[in-house]
Order: structure tokens, then sequence, then C-alpha cells
């Protein structure tokens, strides 16, 4: 069934691809704000090869991944160190719970006012937001360890890291995987956002950009870039969870 309903689904992307073209070309609406795909492709190539495109996308994806791998490397540690330790947890969880509900975007104008507009704010705001989720996933990943499986580690002789390293961890990596996969769209879609409100480059600050000089086909080549590097990412982050986690698939077929 997976091998049908796939190609169906291209098919339905190049059908509505089409009826627009469709629209666009048959004078219901004016083409200045709603021009044909064919002329958007051919924008597109055109901006693509131009090194306009690479250069927007390649300063958006810079910001993107430094904010989002510094929350890696910060809270999914400190995320399993909160959910090992009830007294850490206790002294943490209401300013985690308190800036947990905070959307990022609220913090936004405070961030340019002392960050500016610049790398460091958008790093800033896209470490900020991954990091709330990305900590509350860890923290009850690691919690939900199996209490069983832990004392029988001890009863081993592991020592606290063994258990961590070789027990926790391992049980927790569903429950990460999962914050890191939402905390990419999250990223992607911050990122956009908050070079559209303040930037200087970036692929949603040439968008917005496109838009208000009534660029509209250089626009829409814009969005259908965001379309193709969001589905390209999550294609990337998909491949390499299969990997890192095909040992949580095998044993999960086991079981059933």
């Amino acid at each position: 069934m997976k091998h049908i309903t796939r190609p169906l689904g291209w098919m339905l992307i190049l059908a509505l691809l089409a009826a627009w073209e469709g629209i666009a070309r048959s004078g219901l609406v004016e083409q200045v704000f709603f021009p044909p795909v064919s002329r958007i492709l051919v924008t597109f190539a055109r901006l693509l090869l131009s090194g306009v495109l690479p250069y927007h996308i390649g300063a958006s994806l810079i910001n993107m991944f430094a904010g989002y791998f510094l929350s890696v490397l910060v809270t999914v540690p400190f995320g399993i160190l909160l959910g090992t330790s009830r007294p850490l947890y206790n002294l943490f969880e209401p300013i985690i719970e308190f800036l947990r509900p905070l959307p990022t975007t609220a913090i936004v104008p405070a961030a340019m006012l002392f960050l500016g507009i610049g790398s460091l704010e958008k790093i800033f705001l896209i470490f900020f937001a991954c990091s709330k989720l990305m900590i509350v996933n860890t923290i009850y990943g690691a919690r939900g360890t199996d209490p069983l499986l832990i004392e029988t580690a001890r009863t081993y002789g592991y020592r606290r890291l063994q258990v961590i390293r070789r027990i926790i961890l391992p049980a927790a990596s569903p429950s990460i995987m999962t914050g890191l996969r939402i905390s990419l769209a999250i990223s992607i879609i911050l990122i956009i956002a908050v070079e559209m409100l303040g930037s200087d480059k970036g692929i949603g600050y040439y968008t917005i950009l496109m838009q208000r000089s009534f660029s509209t086909t250089e626009m829409y080549a814009g969005v259908f870039a965001l379309c193709i590097l969001g589905y390209l990412l999550n294609r990337l982050f998909r491949l390499t969870e299969g990997r890192l986690m095909a040992w949580h698939a095998g044993a999960t077929a086991k079981q059933r």
C-alpha cells in the first residue's frame, strides 16, 4: 500500500500545480498577484543558478543549525541530568514550566533590542525555542525508564554514569529523537519568521523583500525554495533517525 500511495502523493502535487497554472492563465486572477507556475519555476531556476537563492538559504541554514545544535549540546545532557536527579528536577522544574508556554515570538523585540538583527539574535531565538521542547522530552524520556532495569544494572555493579549511558540514554532516545524532530520543524519556521521581522539576509528576508517590492514571481520562487528546503531537511532527519534508531525499530518488532 505504501508503494502505491507515495506516487499518488506526488501526482496530487503535480495536479495542484497544474490547476494553479490553469487558473493563473485563465484570467480569473491578476498574474501580477498570482503568476503561473511555469514562470515561477523559470525564475526559481534563474535565481538558483545566479547564486541568489543559495546565498540567502545558506545564511538561514547557518544561523538555524547554530542555534539548533547548540540547543542539542546543552539541553539533552542537562535534561538527562534533571531526569535522573529528583533534587535538581525540583529545583529547575518551576522555571522550565514558567518559560515553556512563553511563545518565542514574544521575546523577539527584546532580543532585537539587546542583540540587534544579526546572527547572534537569530541563534539565541532558535536556541530558546528548541531548548524548551528538547529539555522536556529528554526529562520525561529519562524519567520513563523502567526502574527494574536500573535496579538490575546497579545489582550488576554499574555505576551512575554507566547506568545513564547504557540504560537510561537508550531508553530515553525515542523521546529525545521526537523532541529533535519537532524542534527542527520549529527552527525552520522561526528562522523564516525572524528574518521577515528584521534581517539583512536569509531566505525569509529575501521573500518578504520581494513581496514589498511587488516582485511577486521572485516572492513565490522564495516560497518554493522554502517548501523544498523543509522537505529535504525532513527527509534527511528521517534518514538519520532511521540509522541511529535501527536498534529500537528491531527491538520493537521483536516485542510485537
